[in-house]
């Protein structure tokens, strides 16, 4: 659920607000996300996570931090001016704050297996996501110690008979799991269900909530753009 329109909305309260509008729909706990942004926000971030997981310790799972590691080419909504490869600094920043970040999602061909290795190994769950990868890219992030997926289908390259992709990996790979969004709008019925076929109890039903979730709005900003209701969608 993504709650950084602007560094005013990174705050505790929000994320109070957040809980009670998931506690109406039936969702007790949930992953707090950062989509691509600043250094300086992304270190906000962490600071919110600490104090309300000090506040609110049975709620929220930690922050997932969707981005800043992405493929521009497969930004979807995320800002591309905040779109970057790793830096030694902010990896480490991460890894210190590692009990409060449960996730981070990347492009496993933007980001070198040692970032990845260092990630996991401080507690991390690394995530593809928001990646262009071939299947011989995807798979050495895999090895690197990847082992979830985000949005399957969305913002990833499609499966074709000569290169299946990093989606065509994740299938490849019976231990990996992978969050899909089942509203009918990010991805059609049919493949919902050839991927329960393929990945069983790997499948993840995920919201890929925004920020307004659960509010009677007409519309709202979301990664800086103007996004007008009742599509009910933010699609990649």
């Amino acid at each position: 659920m993504q709650f950084n329109d602007s560094p005013e909305a990174v705050t505790v309260e929000t994320l109070e607000i957040m809980q009670k509008a998931n506690e109406r729909s039936g969702c007790t706990s949930f992953l707090p996300t950062l989509i691509t942004s600043s250094d300086d926000l992304m270190k906000q971030g962490v600071r919110v996570m600490r104090e309300y997981l000090q506040k609110h310790p049975n709620q929220a799972l930690g922050l997932h931090l969707e981005g800043p590691w992405l493929n521009i080419v497969k930004k979807g909504t995320h800002n591309p001016d905040y779109v970057r490869k790793p830096d030694a600094a902010l990896v480490d920043f991460l890894c210190d704050n590692a009990d409060v970040i449960t996730k981070v999602t990347l492009a496993p061909e933007r980001v070198e297996p040692e970032v990845i290795r260092k990630l996991v190994a401080a507690g991390i769950v690394v995530s593809a996501g928001h990646s262009n990868a071939t299947l011989k890219e995807a798979k050495v992030g895999f090895r690197a110690g990847i082992t979830f997926a985000t949005h399957l289908y969305n913002a990833m390259p499609y499966i074709t008979g000569r290169e299946p992709g990093l989606a065509g990996a994740i299938f490849d790979e019976p231990d990996v799991y992978c969050g899909i969004i089942v509203d009918g709008m990010h991805v059609d019925y049919a493949n919902v269900r050839n991927a329960k076929r393929l990945k069983g109890d790997k499948l993840c039903l995920v919201t890929d909530a925004t920020a307004p979730a659960g509010a009677n709005i007409d519309q709202f900003i979301f990664a800086g753009k103007n996004n007008i209701l009742p599509q009910w969608a933010v699609r990649r």
